[in-house]
């Protein structure tokens, strides 16, 4: 027979189990709802980011419409371009700064390839087919390009972006879209005195002062392979 001390301790554990089941229940089912709830948010915050992203990109364009606007919009890019001699630039080994060292570039990063063109461009995919285009036109010159988010697997993508700007011979940065990481990136190739070459949708009829600035400002995939591999020979050239 079972003694009442017993039975109540009997009670107890049951009382106990049930409630730590249910607190272990309603815990569960929150942290169900918390991941339901923040792979929603997130979902809703990239369709936002993307919609935002279009947007400004086609505000930039209208804001680049025409060569006043352009001229504009751009004056410091070209402003940074006109002093450059890319001939003198490219190849140029970097120095190792305490920039570089805290992003965990090393003295091994630091070997110039001669053969690698880095690409600065926004990671969107109405700005692929430009990038492949400008893939394309490396290969066809026996040179290979390379754009930030390609060597990407994990931490901080910054690093891989330095790297390959401290590692290119030329950098090949995409200036439509005024996308800031871009503008971020060309202002660090510019700081380690890379030979950078400069790409821009054609506006109306720009003049011969810009052109000659290491802008490569084309209107078609067809003009550009033409500029660019022209540009690009020249450099093999003169190495």
């Amino acid at each position: 027979m079972i003694s009442s001390s017993e039975l109540m301790t009997t009670i107890l554990i049951t009382i106990i189990a049930f409630t730590t089941a249910a607190v272990l229940f309603f815990f569960l089912q929150e942290r169900r709802n918390r991941y339901y709830d923040e792979k929603e948010s997130r979902a809703l915050i990239e369709v936002l980011r993307a919609d935002f992203e279009r947007q400004m990109y086609t505000l930039t364009e209208r804001l680049m419409s025409t060569e006043e606007r352009w001229r504009d919009v751009n004056h410091l890019l070209v402003s940074s371009q006109s002093s450059q001699n890319i001939e003198e630039r490219a190849g140029k080994k970097v120095y190792l700064s305490k920039f570089l060292k805290s992003a965990g570039i090393t003295k091994d990063d630091l070997e110039i390839d001669k053969k690698l063109i880095f690409v600065l461009t926004p990671f969107n995919d109405r700005y692929r087919a430009v990038y492949d285009n400008i893939q394309k036109i490396g290969n066809q010159i026996g040179l290979k390009c390379l754009r930030g988010d390609e060597q990407y697997t994990q931490g901080d993508i910054l690093r891989h972006v330095l790297k390959g700007i401290v590692k290119a011979n030329i950098v090949v940065a995409n200036i439509d879209g005024r996308n800031p990481n871009v503008l971020y990136e060309l202002g660090l190739a510019h700081a380690m005195d890379k030979g950078i070459i400069l790409l821009s949708q054609t506006v109306a009829d720009l003049p011969v002062d810009i052109k000659a600035n290491r802008i490569i400002v084309y209107e078609d995939p067809n003009d550009l392979e033409v500029k660019l591999k022209d540009e690009l020979l020249k450099l093999l050239v003169s190495e």
